[in-house]
């Protein structure tokens, strides 16, 4: 579904969701999915009054991927055994 779709759906104008990080020309090339940077869409998602969830697919196995920074504090990749 398009991101003007479900803001819609939500009941919320694109002015609704303008901030200093969603400004009225970055609300506008992601809903016109010209700008599509995780940040920028977690934002958005997180105005309309949801979460935005990531996932790695591989036929039918799913992996739910945290990219917060929280997730990634004090984990260095060579840390992470490759067996996991």
């Amino acid at each position: 579904m398009p991101l003007a779709q479900i803001r819609k759906d939500v009941g919320l104008l694109r002015t609704d969701l303008q901030s200093p990080v969603l400004t009225s020309e970055r609300l506008s090339a992601l809903e016109a999915h010209r700008d599509l940077d995780l940040d920028a869409l977690s934002a958005y998602v997180r105005a309309l009054g949801g979460h935005l969830e990531v996932a790695a697919v591989f036929g039918v196995r799913r992996y739910p991927l945290d990219l917060s920074p929280q997730a990634a504090e004090g984990v260095e990749p060579d840390e992470i055994p490759d067996d996991l």
